[in-house]
């Protein structure tokens, strides 16, 4: 599907490109470069206004608007967020399908806690360590504790800082 956007997005900006000044033309390359990022974005935001081709500015958190037409448009997590407000709580699938958001997307908003499933819901997440039910994440709160408390043993500070090498506030001497 990231494909196939890129694509789309590709293809309006060659119609926009043919005869454009050098201004456009520099407003053009920001866009390209806009999007090749999006690309290794997990929330797809909108570079190009579908119905115009303008350029697209953030107004707010999740929420853009075109510069030509004043459209307003939504990155990935700005749709699930809307699609929800209006339909209730609905399964990761059918969230996916209705709001053309890939389905990796989604479950990666749920496992980076920007999403969760809701309470009494017949669906559920499992810890990835213990496999005790969980609502979002990808840990429970215990073996979040867990965590915390062989980081701080450790001497870890910063754990997400420090990923890759081990790392001690005790010094040598």
């Amino acid at each position: 599907m990231a494909d196939n956007y890129e694509d789309d997005l590709e293809q309006r900006l060659d119609v926009f490109h043919n005869g454009s000044s050098g201004e456009e033309q520099a407003r053009q390359k920001r866009m390209r470069k806009q999007m090749q990022a999006n690309a290794l974005r997990k929330n797809r935001i909108p570079v190009v206004c579908e119905d115009c081709g303008g350029e697209v500015v953030q107004n707010e958190e999740g929420r853009y608007f075109c510069k030509n037409c004043g459209k307003e448009h939504f990155d990935d997590f700005g749709k699930i967020r809307n699609y929800l407000e209006k339909a209730g709580p609905r399964p990761a699938l059918v969230i996916a399908r209705n709001t053309g958001v890939p389905i990796r997307s989604v479950n990666r908003f749920l496992e980076e806690e920007y999403l969760e499933v809701p309470e009494g819901s017949e669906i559920t997440l499992t810890c990835a360590r213990c496999g005790a039910k969980i609502r979002t994440g990808r840990l429970c709160d215990s073996c979040k504790k867990l965590d915390a408390l062989g980081d701080k043993k450790l001497g870890i500070l910063n754990p997400e800082k420090q990923k890759g090498s081990w790392h001690s506030d005790i010094r040598r001497k």
